[in-house]
């Protein structure tokens, strides 16, 4: 998830993100964290844990605020892992802009199959590097 509300292209040219992580906390499994997932697990659909899918920073926020998932930034020092991803995205990908020789790294199943959410954008990502332009709806 990548937070835009400041902008991209104007605020980010270089991609440049902390990586933030995400974990639910014992207060998730009392009621009313139970049924705040499942309220968002019947809205994004479940990710190959079983856990709700968390598409949008409201729905993080609104998580975080009630105490059913922290966020946090590993070591500054990088000890722990890594704390930032370069990941630019390229304003207009068509003509050509992709090259023959990328690929895609993206979510999926246990089977090796897509994760479901992902097929629109593997989808698109296909024609932008076959035609040089979007797939037709």
């Amino acid at each position: 998830m990548i937070d835009l509300r400041n902008g991209y292209f104007s605020n980010d040219p270089l991609g440049l993100w902390a990586i933030v992580f995400v974990n639910y906390t014992v207060r998730a499994n009392s009621r009313e964290g139970r049924k705040a997932l499942e309220d968002l697990a019947r809205k994004n659909g479940v990710s190959t844990d079983g856990t709700p899918i968390i598409k949008s920073l409201s729905d993080l926020t609104n998580l975080t605020r009630k105490g059913f998932v922290t966020q946090t930034i590993r070591a500054l020092d990088g000890s722990q892992c890594p704390i930032w991803s370069l990941c630019p995205v390229i304003k207009d990908p068509r003509d050509g802009v992709i090259a023959p020789d990328a690929f895609l790294a993206f979510t999926r199943n246990a089977d090796g199959s897509p994760f479901l959410t992902e097929r629109a954008f593997i989808d698109n990502f296909n024609c932008l590097q076959q035609t040089g332009d979007w797939c037709d709806d």
